[in-house]
């Protein structure tokens, strides 16, 4: 993907991809894979890019573009230093996922009701764990065995309250820009600082944390 100062618009080729009802508009401008993303949710601002693949994808899906989100890496606030860069994120009618990236990766993301998953996993309070304490956010988040062993390095390295701490951030941060409302036992993925994780939240103010399952296609 590329960045563009300016786009050139075709009236003709000219084609609104997602639902005209979201705060944010993308717009295919003309047949040189350029396009326009319109931001109305409280940045006000018109992100212009250029991506052949994004135009594969959306050719291959034929439609069905419920929402787009722009999301803007920065730096971290602790750990590892990452490159900044940017991902174009398309939330289709069937609550799919495809994620392309600023390096034109694509990831597909498949939602899923995880609620017997759930009860085949081997789940753990992460005060038990570690031995937090009983506060916020470490009193309701249960992780699995395997999430558990993927986060030793960052553990190792962060301590296991700074770690637990910046995956709720990412989380929250990313529910609290969605605008669609998620029912009970609905996998919501993340892509967190440390690993990329799933967050299922419960009825009961529980909340279950596992590794992401990405398929890339």
């Amino acid at each position: 993907m590329k960045i563009l100062s300016e786009v050139k618009v075709d009236q003709d080729d000219f084609e609104l991809i997602n639902d005209q009802s979201s705060p944010r508009q993308l717009y295919r401008v003309n047949q040189d894979h350029q396009y326009a993303l319109a931001l109305f949710d409280g940045r006000q601002r018109l992100f212009k890019f250029e991506s052949e693949v994004l135009t594969g994808v959306l050719n291959d899906i034929g439609g069905g573009v419920r929402d787009v989100t722009l999301v803007e890496f920065k730096e971290p606030e602790f750990g590892t230093a990452s490159e900044c860069g940017f991902e174009i994120r398309l939330y289709l009618e069937n609550n799919d996922m495809i994620i392309i990236t600023e390096n034109d990766e694509v990831r597909y993301y498949l939602p899923a009701n995880y609620k017997e998953y759930i009860a085949s996993l081997s789940l753990l309070p992460v005060s038990d764990i570690w031995d937090l304490p009983d506060e916020e956010p470490f009193d309701f988040l249960e992780i699995s065995q395997g999430l558990k062993e993927r986060l030793a390095p960052f553990v190792d390295k962060a301590g296991p309250a700074a770690v637990i701490r910046r995956m709720w951030f990412d989380y929250t941060t990313l529910v609290l820009s969605r605008k669609d409302d998620v029912d009970d036992g609905y996998v919501t993925y993340v892509q967190g600082e440390f690993i990329d994780f799933t967050v299922v939240e419960t009825s009961g103010g529980r909340y279950y944390l596992e590794i992401a399952e990405i398929s890339q296609i």
